[in-house]
Formats: C-alpha cells, structure tokens, sequence
C-alpha cells in the first residue's frame, strides 16, 4: 500500500546557509465555521486520492472539494470528538479519535468505525497516529501499543516495555524491507524480526520521520537544537543539518522536494534541497497560532490555525529547461521520491535534487527514434518506447547507463506503443496501433488485439486502469473510448 499523504524532511538535506530575505507576502485565504467547516480549531490536514481536503478538528471532520465544506457524517461512537491524525491511503481515508471513538475508515463514501476492543471505552480505543504501511496500515493508540490493521481486523505488534523506558510513541516508518522504526521522546527504536529494539542514531526527541529512497529521514532535537538524520538501508547514519530557531510544527506535504517551517525571528520559510530560503510575511504569530502545515499536490500550503485553517495559494514552483528545441512529445515518470525521469522526446533526462541532467544515451545506430512514453517497473527498470516500433527496458546508475535490452516484436507481432500504464500488482500494460502488450516480472508475456464494433483493430492512443474492478480504459483514435476487463 503506498502512501498519498507524505511527510517530506527531505528538503533540508544539503540546506545551505545563504538565505533570501523576501519582502512579499503570499496570497491567502482564512476558512472558518462560517464557511462551512466543522470547527475552527484544526488539528491535523491530508489530501485524498482525488484531490479533496480533509481537515481533522476537536469537534468532527470536513472534506473540502474546492468550493464547499462537507461535514463527514460519523457514527455516534466518532460523534464530537477529537481527530487526531489523518492518513490517506490505498483509495481510502482514515481518520484516528481519542475519547474511546476508534478508528474511521472511509470508502466510497462509506464510514464504518472500528475498534480495537469494542468493548472497551477507555484508552484502548483512543489513536494517536495513524501510518502507512506495506501490508496495510499502523494504528497508535493511547497506551503506547502499536497495532497492523488490515481487511477490518487490527493485529497487535508491540509496546515499548519498562526495559525501553516505555516512551511515548511520537511517529512511525514502516519499509518494505519489513523495518518498522520507532520515534519516541527519548529517541528512535527499530522494530525488526518480530523484535523491539533501541537505535543510537538518535538520542532525543523525535519530531517527524520520512521515507527517503531505501532509508529514512529523521528530525530530531537535542539541547535547543534540530537535527535532520539520514539512515541507509545498511543502517549507516549520517546528520545532514542542524540548526536552531525552528518552531517544533508538524508539515506534511506532496512534493518531496521542499519544506515549509516556521523561523521563530524570521516567520514563514520555503526551503529547497538545493538549499534555496525564502521568507515571507506572516498574518499569524508562528509562536502561539500555527499548529500545523500541508502542502499539498496543487502547490497550496494549507496552515491549520485559530481560529479555522489558512490556505496560501500558488507556493512557488520549480522550472527546468531542456538543452535543445523538440518535436513535442514530451513524458514523465516518477521513480520513488527522490528521481523522476522526463524526456523532450529527443533525449532521456532526469531530475534529482532539483537539478536536471541528460543521462547517457541508450539508442543504437539502428535505434534513431524520437522517444516516446516512459514508465518505471517495480524492479526500478525504465521502459521507454519508441515512435515507430519497439520497446527498450533501460537500467541506469545515476546518469550512466549499465544494462539494456530492446523489444522488437512478440511472437511474430510487431511491437509499437504510444501509452503505457500500471497495475497494482507491478504489470505494465503497453498499447499502440498493434495492441496491448502485457509486461510482467520484467519481460512481455502476453499480446491482444482489441476490435472495435466494426471489427477492425483499435488504434490506441491512450491508456489508464481501474485497478479495483481489474479495468483498462482505452482511448482509440477515431471510436471514443473502450473498456477492457483483464484476469491473470
């Protein structure tokens, strides 16, 4: 299950010390009850799948469609009372309550509560955090235990016992390699082989931690002063940056490459990995109103604050410029949070770190075509296609190019594809004006010609997926569009 609301550190990594003052003020706009929303004290923010808001309160919930508020109805159990964290995740949002009201999951516009003991009315059933998880979703509650939940059924994994301090759990990062670490007041525990354990790479209070690549970030704070942690996949800790000034303010946000924060002399910043500062005239005091900050995919900053939630719109963005003019053509694809691929379709480039760099060319002497869509599999291998015909499955190291291989035909087929998409299950599904060719485990097992009512071969020029109902939708060039079920 991956996870759509991000918290981002990522930025603050190779922060520099030149900082721009910035002397303007960004536009915003104040949401209070008067508006529509359940209350006007905002304790936590996300964005779902769709592109809604939601906004967690002491009273309720409200999701926001980008013209009106709508208070989420909740059953008695949930009703006034305080939402604690958000998440969402797997096409579902879920929302954690204290005061014995559990934990809510929304779908489809379905709200059921669940419960860790039913029966229980006390701390049991109060959450604390909520998080993203491979194998479902994590749930904190009140007594410091960490449960899994997972098709309506919670399963318990562990507590931080007296031999640990028993501290207070704070956040949570759970990784595909089956790591779950553990920020607590005192410091980072790693949970591992069915084992609670405490890690030396940090020795304070854990503020927020990210998933970074194949290891995490980590903010922490010691003596005054915040400290931003990388730790690989082979448990090597590197302090990236530390600093001092930084108002202690949950951000979450959908762009791994910048961070919002508070400065408590200088206000509102915007940080870059560059190392890039901006500051901006602030409507509300970073000490006392501020309680929390989201930006979200639209590049609005949402600021929850008293009283109701601020919205700063248009947050500056990033451009890149290619090195030479092109036909057009032009895809992107994104390979976890720290690489996304692009291409101008003359040339393959990518960009990291907020720098654009042109990788290094995979095309033989009898593979000139302008370059077509890309997509990235779950082996980290990137297919491109090609204008005319033909598929390359590109591995590079940085911008250095180590392994390739091109896709001609399939059993006797001639292979062309203009789109390119994936299922759940890590499948890409490649179309064009020869069909559909399906990629699985990294090689093309499968190949189907749709027809259209006239019975002649559809000519695709598009392709996306319905990964619940197992559905691809094509667009065709001359008859509209045209479902497809799928089974394998």
């Amino acid at each position: 299950m991956r996870r759509e609301n991000k918290t981002i550190f990522f930025s603050l990594l190779l922060a520099a010390h030149a900082c721009q003052l910035c002397a303007q003020t960004l536009p915003n706009r104040r949401y209070t009850t008067r508006d529509g929303l359940v209350a006007d004290r905002i304790t936590v923010i996300t964005q779902d799948h769709d592109g809604f808001m939601w906004m967690g309160s002491l009273f309720g919930l409200s999701r926001y469609d980008g013209t009106r508020f709508t208070t989420i109805s909740l059953p008695a159990s949930q009703q006034y009372k305080s939402v604690t964290s958000l998440l969402a995740a797997d096409n579902k949002v879920y929302a954690g309550f204290v005061f014995a009201g559990g934990l809510m999951q929304y779908d489809k516009g379905q709200v059921t509560a669940h419960f860790i003991h039913p029966a229980d009315k006390g701390m049991e059933n109060d959450i604390s955090g909520i998080y993203d998880d491979p194998k479902g979703i994590l749930v904190v509650n009140s007594n410091n235990q960490v449960y899994r939940f997972y098709n309506s059924t919670f399963q318990y994994l562990f507590t931080p016992d007296s031999s640990l301090g028993q501290p207070p759990i704070s956040s949570l990062v759970s990784q595909r390699n089956g790591r779950i670490w553990v920020g607590t007041s005192t410091g980072l525990l790693l949970f591992e082989n069915g084992k609670l354990r405490a890690s030396s790479f940090a020795n304070g209070p854990v503020l927020h931690m990210s998933e970074a690549g194949n290891g995490i970030m980590v903010a922490w704070s010691k003596n005054g002063n915040t400290f931003f942690s990388y730790i690989d996949s082979a448990l090597h800790h590197t302090v990236k940056w530390q600093t001092s000034g930084i108002a202690q303010i949950p951000f979450s946000g959908m762009h791994a490459n910048m961070f919002w924060g508070i400065h408590f002399e200088r206000g509102l910043f915007n940080m870059d990995s560059t190392g890039h500062i901006d500051f901006y005239a602030s409507t509300v005091h970073p000490a006392t109103e501020i309680k929390y900050l989201f930006a979200d995919r639209e590049n609005n900053l949402w600021i929850a604050t008293d009283p109701g939630v601020l919205k700063i719109s248009n947050i500056p963005a990033i451009s890149y410029r290619f090195e030479e003019l092109a036909p057009g053509g032009s895809d992107i694809s994104r390979a976890g949070d720290s690489v996304t691929w692009c291409t101008n379709s003359i040339y393959l480039y990518r960009i990291k770190d907020n720098r654009l760099e042109k990788v290094q060319e995979f095309r033989g002497s009898k593979e000139s075509s302008y370059i077509g869509a890309l997509i990235i599999d779950n082996n980290n291998d990137l297919w491109v296609s090609a204008w005319d015909h033909g598929l390359w499955k590109l591995r590079y190291n940085n911008t250095s190019l180590v392994k390739k291989k091109f896709y001609t035909n399939y059993q006797g087929k001639e292979i062309n594809a203009n789109c390119m998409v994936k299922d759940g299950q890590g499948s890409i599904w490649a179309a064009g004006n020869k069909g559909i060719f399906h990629i699985r485990d990294g090689e093309i097992r499968d190949h189907f010609i749709p027809l259209k009512e006239n019975g002649m071969p559809a000519f695709i020029t598009a392709i996306t997926i319905d990964t619940l109902r197992k559905e691809l939708w094509i667009g065709e060039n001359t008859s509209g569009l045209m479902r497809i079920a799928y089974r394998f």
